[in-house]
């Protein structure tokens, strides 16, 4: 088989926020240590995301074209498109690249938006979440199937920050993803500034300039606030906080990672099962809009951490969180992917 070439296809844009970008930064991350290039693919509308991190413009490519046939030296294919609501868009886009005789390592999601069977399986499903396996049926149609936190893609920055066990704040982080495009950020602050904590708060790439204007006016009036613009990496800021605070996303993985609790919401009642047992594995909380209170519970719950004796037990380094996210995932899921050899040479056509 020729030298490994990896393409990376998923998607980023605001309303689905940047995790699969980071996902596949972290994948990047881990080929270019082993020395193996990667094309990035994806939609036009993410060219822009990708150039401003300073990925090559000639390893971009556009995933509205038929870009397999363009990139002849690529060898294995990874997709991370498996955002809610696309499970089978995200399927059928994977049977097409199948039935082109490339090897396809597919990022799958829980149920509602997991794999639906196709003509041309994948070669390797991989989904990279706390008790996966038990919230599916039955297995997913694919020669191979891998789940389970071990799997959890994160940048390299995390494992080697979780050795050196940095002592714990009581700096609360605020993060509600790369986009937030309702504002959350904003309730999330006020319903913490009677707590007098300390508050380091990220304004995601894509935040509109009323909520950008909103927190600087807040840091403005509260000396205590720390406003981090669009920064690299999370990983020293959630090594060094007590808690976080805000949207569920691939955070929870980086926060478990790193041993530090976490209070979530998520937008909408999808995924129910499987933040109950995160939750109920005791590495956060997880509110969820449409369950149970939803929005106000999770706003109710954070004036509470004023409290000394409320915030004293969540502010301890969370040792089975650590156990459970090791963060060797990207290179697990890269190991697997590397064992996919490909089908008998054929013509690459349109997809």
């Amino acid at each position: 088989m020729a030298d490994p070439c990896i393409a990376l296809r998923y998607d980023a844009w605001p309303e689905i926020g940047l995790g699969h970008l980071r996902r596949a930064y972290a994948l990047a991350q881990e080929c270019a240590a082993r020395g193996i290039p990667v094309r990035h693919v994806v939609p036009e509308r993410s060219r822009a995301l990708l150039e401003r991190d300073g990925i090559p413009a000639g390893s971009i490519l556009d995933a509205g074209t038929d870009w397999l046939s363009q990139a002849p030296d690529v060898t294995h294919v990874v997709t991370d498109i498996n955002w809610h609501g696309n499970g089978l868009g995200a399927s059928k886009e994977v049977a097409r690249l199948a039935a082109a005789g490339v090897p396809v390592a597919m990022i799958d999601c829980v149920p509602p938006d997991e794999y639906v069977d196709q003509p041309s399986p994948p070669a390797l499903i991989i989904t990279p979440y706390l008790n996966a396996r038990r919230l599916r049926a039955a297995p997913p149609n694919a020669a191979h199937w891998e789940a389970g936190a071990r799997y959890t893609i994160l940048s390299p920055d995390y494992a080697e920050l979780r050795g050196r066990a940095l002592p714990k704040t009581e700096r609360i982080l605020v993060s509600c993803g790369g986009s937030d495009p309702d504002g959350f950020s904003l309730a999330t602050v006020d319903a913490l500034l009677g707590s007098g904590l300390p508050l380091d708060v990220v304004v995601g790439p894509l935040f509109a300039e009323g909520i950008r204007a909103g927190l600087a006016d807040r840091a403005a009036q509260h000396s205590r606030i720390r406003l981090h613009d669009a920064p690299a990496t999370l990983a020293p800021l959630i090594a060094q906080a007590g808690l976080i605070v805000g949207r569920v996303g691939l955070i929870r993985y980086e926060a478990a990672c790193l041993g530090t609790y976490g209070i979530y919401l998520a937008a909408g009642p999808a995924y129910a099962d499987y933040f109950e047992q995160f939750t109920a594995r005791g590495f956060a909380e997880i509110y969820q809009d449409g369950r149970n209170g939803g929005r106000a519970a999770y706003l109710a719950r954070l004036p509470a951490l004023a409290s000394p004796e409320t915030r004293a037990p969540l502010l301890r380094r969370n040792t089975a969180a650590m156990a459970a996210v090791d963060g060797t995932g990207a290179a697990n899921v890269i190991d697997m992917v590397l064992t996919l050899t490909q089908d008998a040479p054929t013509q690459r056509g349109p997809q």
